[in-house]
């Protein structure tokens, strides 16, 4: 009887709490330790719970159209545990942690996210979307608007994107695929970059990459192309006619009436431009 009392003692208590908040709310969290996953629902609530079972002192405070959440352990220091936060869809997030993953499902609302010693993984987001990482990767699906995505150690993944797209990273790859934006800004120093899209009439392209290959993978190609690298090589699908400067270490072309503006460079990597559904070389 005893010993049962000792255990019922120790276990742990899971921490959850659930406030309203107003339409056109805007969500600030700072996480030290810990990870946290946001998740969507219908109701027009915050609800935030600690994850695995790990007790916290748990606060959230509303002040006009400003949610804030803090999370402690109960001797007052920092929580170092996971959360797990219900939101609305429509409600705009800005969360930061310092070691841990961050993962938002089902957003349809701004979305500024930052860990430093983690990934960023997102599925939706709206407007503005920020996602960054020092040493972690950046992963989304399905934002539209202007989308910033960064990280230093660690490889960009982009799917299914809509709107004016940066992505940047030191020591990784980009990968964009299926985007139908009007601009793209995709470089890295130290990996390759691939960029599948829909060429839209207007529309700015950039990729680049100082030890890594560049692709452009496109159905159509109606664009003013200038390729600029000093030992790779260019190769294209579709055929093209070139014009090259600087001893041929640039190059320029257009295809139909050049509404599109592409820019390819890599310094030492090898060019392709890729139609749609050929095998890779």
């Amino acid at each position: 009887m005893l010993l049962f009392l000792m255990m019922v003692a120790a276990a742990p208590v899971q921490a959850d709490t659930t406030v309203s908040v107003p339409a056109g709310a805007r969500l600030e969290m700072n996480q030290v330790d810990g990870g946290v996953r946001v998740t969507t629902w219908a109701k027009s609530m915050v609800r935030i719970a600690t994850a695995g079972g790990k007790d916290a002192d748990l606060k959230v405070e509303v002040s006009g159209r400003l949610v804030t959440i803090q999370a402690q352990d109960p001797d007052g220091g920092p929580y170092d545990g996971d959360l797990e936060v219900s939101v609305p869809a429509d409600l705009a997030l800005a969360v930061s942690t310092v070691s841990g993953d961050i993962a938002v499902t089902g957003s349809r609302a701004a979305l500024d996210l930052e860990s430093v010693e983690g990934n960023v993984t997102v599925e939706g987001g709206a407007g503005v979307v920020t996602l960054h990482s020092v040493s972690g990767n950046v992963r989304v699906t399905g934002a539209r608007g202007k989308i910033e995505l960064n990280t230093v150690d660690g490889s960009i993944d982009g799917r299914s994107l809509d709107g004016e797209i940066n992505a940047e990273t030191v020591d990784g790859e980009v990968t964009l695929s299926g985007v139908t934006g009007t601009g793209v800004d995709a470089t890295t120093v130290d990996g390759n970059v691939r960029l599948e899209a829909a060429l839209k009439a207007g529309g700015r392209y950039r990729l680049n990459s100082h030890d890594g290959d560049v692709t452009l993978s496109v159905p159509a190609l109606d664009a003013a192309v200038t390729i600029s690298t000093f030992s790779g090589s260019f190769e294209s699908d579709f055929p093209v006619t070139l014009n090259s400067t600087r001893g041929g270490k640039r190059m320029n072309f257009t295809v139909g009436s050049g509404a599109a503006s592409v820019d390819l460079e890599s310094f030492d990597g090898n060019i392709r431009i890729e139609k749609r559904g050929t095998a890779p070389r």
